[in-house]
């Protein structure tokens, strides 16, 4: 969860719940992309229906909005977030928190060709250290 940089209170907090969030303006994706279901289910799994306040498709949009003020959004781990935001990510708990699988496929035996295996070994890696033990519920 990201939120301002601007004394939110959220900002302070080492970990929060979604439904910490309730109240909050939200910035979500279009209702036509894959994340606003996502979003939405997981609101009402914690209690709420979100306050829509605006809606973002790219992270760096969403960011300046939450930069300035008009709200909080999710952001995924893997999103990154520039330096020149003042924002605060926030880790979320619980079980209503949303979470994805991503998954790597190559042909049968293409894992052993170096290149193939030098670009899945750095993402497992960066993968690993996304989800350090400071990340976990």
């Amino acid at each position: 969860m990201s939120a301002s940089g601007q004394d939110h209170p959220l900002d302070h907090q080492p970990r929060v719940k979604l439904a910490d969030a309730a109240e909050e303006s939200w910035i979500v994706s279009r209702p036509d992309s894959p994340y606003y279901p996502l979003l939405i289910s997981a609101c009402l799994s914690a209690g709420f229906s979100p306050n829509i306040a605006h809606y973002a498709d790219e992270w760096d949009t969403g960011l300046a909005l939450i930069a300035y003020g008009f709200g909080v959004c999710l952001i995924p781990r893997m999103a990154r977030i520039h330096d020149d935001w003042e924002v605060t990510r926030v880790p979320l708990s619980g079980k209503t928190q949303p979470s994805r699988r991503i998954l790597s496929l190559t042909r049968m035996g293409a894992r052993k060709q170096p290149t193939i295996m030098a670009a899945l070994e750095h993402i497992e890696a960066r993968v690993a250290s996304m989800f350090a033990p400071e990340w976990s519920p």
